[in-house]
């Protein structure tokens, strides 16, 4: 109504087209949202109380119970919006009747550790093992050769690039517990709330070693936006094989620092720090166990490392035991990923990225 003419065009269009039917639709009216009404609503009267109250100028004292309670208050709903996340009512996996070819990769290599072996127990296809280069993407889609789809493929047989470490972490335990293996999405959420946590108090240690006068709100406001901007949410949005190394590399990646700063902080305590230590060290051999490229991020402990190894106030056996009490896990664990990485491709080094398919 009120419109004289207009043009339709159609691009890359072969053959006729029959339109048999033109329809305009009008603006949507105006509906009211109690939803996004009540959440002004409450965002408005938060800033009139936060400004009428001059919060904003509050000093953050964690000797007071009520600035601990806030800031557990903010960790405790963080910890609950990852819940969120969780698929209700879905049914954990039963591994005896489990369909090992078809499954995600962690239910495979938790099969093949079961098995007391390295390689996947998925059957090849005679035709791959024909081709000249099985990882030739076009040359197997052109021979209609059957694959399995990004797992490592070498001399015969399937293997698993993805990390061990959530295998023994998590599916382990939860399988003698339950008598079942999680699902992908509980695998996420899982290391995805033990990231909150992490992240959340590396942050309150850092705040309190180095801040002497923290602000309250910001430091509220902080902890929020550390978890918006952490990449969690994301991981917890995508229920897919690629995401639990992500999250789970985050997990440990952020306990290791943690740790590390705690040992830092406890310089009058030698046997504890020792065994912070040694914690923070096995924590940094799990994340390069679920994803290697995450650890790097682990060298913002180095200054605090270097102090310790730096400072006068230490003994040299002291220093010793320090250095130790971090590097033999490290140690025992680099070895346990270079027989796994030679069992499964022949070097230490190899990871098996390079034989994907």
């Amino acid at each position: 109504k009120g419109i004289k003419s207009f043009r339709l065009s159609l691009a890359e269009m072969e053959g006729q087209v029959c339109i048999s039917d033109i329809r305009f639709s009008s603006a949507l009216p105006f509906e009211f949202s109690n939803i996004r009404f009540f959440g002004l609503s409450a965002a408005g009267i938060i800033i009139y109380l936060i400004c009428r109250r001059k919060v904003y100028l509050v000093v953050y004292n964690n000797k007071l119970f009520r600035h601990r309670a806030a800031v557990a208050a903010v960790l405790f709903l963080l910890v609950l919006s990852a819940f969120a996340f969780l698929v209700p009512e879905q049914k954990m996996i039963d591994y005896e009747t489990a369909d090992i070819p078809s499954s995600d990769p962690y239910v495979q290599m938790f099969d093949a550790v079961k098995k007391g072996r390295v390689n996947l127990d998925i059957p090849v296809s005679e035709g791959l093992e024909a081709m000249d280069n099985p990882y030739d993407w076009q040359q197997r889609i052109d021979k209609g050769v059957s694959y399995a789809w990004d797992r490592a493929y070498f001399e015969g047989e399937y293997y698993s690039y993805f990390g061990i470490a959530p295998v023994f972490v998590l599916y382990f335990p939860f399988y003698f517990l339950t008598g079942s293996l999680p699902t992908l999405n509980v695998t996420i959420c899982f290391f995805s709330i033990l990231s909150i946590i992490f992240l959340l108090q590396t942050i309150l240690t850092m705040v309190r070693m180095f801040i002497k006068k923290p602000n309250l709100l910001l430091l509220l406001l902080g902890l929020c936006s550390s978890v918006f901007c952490s990449g969690i949410y994301y991981a917890l949005d995508f229920t897919d094989i690629y995401f639990p190394a992500k999250v789970s590399g985050i997990c440990f990646m952020l306990l290791c620092v943690w740790l590390g700063l705690l040992a830092y902080e406890s310089k009058s305590a030698p046997k504890k720090q020792n065994a912070l230590l040694a914690a923070s060290g096995l924590s940094f051999v799990l994340c390069v166990g679920c994803r290697p490229s995450v650890a790097l991020s682990a060298l913002i402990l180095a200054p605090a490392f270097l102090f310790i190894l730096f400072d006068k106030a230490y003994s040299l056996k002291r220093k010793i035991g320090c250095a130790a009490s971090f590097l033999a896990p490290v140690a025992l664990g680099a070895a346990g990923l270079m027989w796994y990485n030679s069992a499964r491709f022949g070097s230490p080094f190899d990871f098996g990225a390079a034989y994907q398919l």
